[in-house]
């Protein structure tokens, strides 16, 4: 699945630029020094820039406590290049259990990406073109496999949204525009119609396993709609977010392609 497919983002557009990130100068680099900086910054990973090269950082021992500081050269593997599609960042920070990477070309460190990035609006972005492109498949699956009228029936059993259905439809026929209820559906009540009619079964998904899959997508859509709230608040939400990323990749093809 090439990143053509979705909303295009790559490791230096997520990353803290080189002209932008907090510094310690070569004479300053002490591990006292480092250790105010970061504490007062809440900052893990703190370079040393002289201004021409960046060959060394300060890095908290234990992520989010400043009582250990370790001063490490930075490696190859620390590296990632500045083109790196953000689902490769994500994938290698939740297998590889990384906090951060370095981000260079063939001449120079160009910035910094770690977890507290994964919080930036761009990424947000990104995943809401994912749950755009979600949602608006498996509203057509609804759509085309399930009768004007079920739609609508089970639209009304929402009774505190009903008038708001009623209300909108009609708004839209007066309006020259005819439109379908199905439009009027969040992807919370698109995954409920379509598991209570057995629509997941024609792109292959079990009932276990299109509740395990779409369920925490729905709660990541909620946090994704509030652009204020983050979306990681401790380190093991990077590999939960990955999860979220393949499953809504997997169901989008999918749906796409199997049905």
């Amino acid at each position: 699945m090439n990143s053509g497919i979705f909303v295009s983002l790559t490791a230096a557009d997520v990353a803290v630029s080189r002209e932008k990130w907090v510094k310690l100068a070569p004479s300053e680099a002490t591990p006292e020094a480092a250790r105010a900086v970061m504490k007062a910054s809440r900052f893990d990973v703190l370079p040393v820039d002289d201004g021409v090269a960046v060959e060394w950082y300060f890095r908290t021992r234990k992520w989010n406590d400043y009582a250990e500081i370790e001063r490490e050269r930075i490696r190859g593997a620390d590296i990632l290049a500045p083109d790196t599609p953000f689902r490769d960042v994500l994938r290698g920070m939740a297998l590889e259990e990384r906090l951060f990477y370095f981000i260079a070309d063939r001449h120079a460190v160009l910035g910094l990406l770690s977890v507290a990035n994964l919080n930036r609006r761009q990424v947000k972005v990104y995943l809401y073109g994912l749950l755009c492109d979600l949602e608006v498949e498996l509203s057509e699956l609804v759509a085309r496999s399930l009768p004007h009228e079920a739609i609508v029936a089970f639209a009304l059993k929402k009774e505190a949204e009903s008038s708001v259905l009623e209300e909108g439809v009609r708004h839209s026929a007066s309006e020259g525009v005819d439109e379908h209820p199905v439009n009027r559906l969040y992807l919370g009540d698109l995954v409920d119609i379509a598991r209570n009619h057995g629509l997941h079964r024609h792109v292959h998904y079990t009932d276990k396993e299109f509740k395990k899959a779409l369920d925490p997508i729905v709660k990541l859509r909620n946090a994704v709609a509030h652009p204020v709230n983050p979306l990681i608040t401790a380190v093991r939400g990077v590999r939960d977010l990955q999860q979220r990323m393949v499953d809504m990749e997997d169901a989008i093809f999918r749906l796409r392609h199997c049905c």
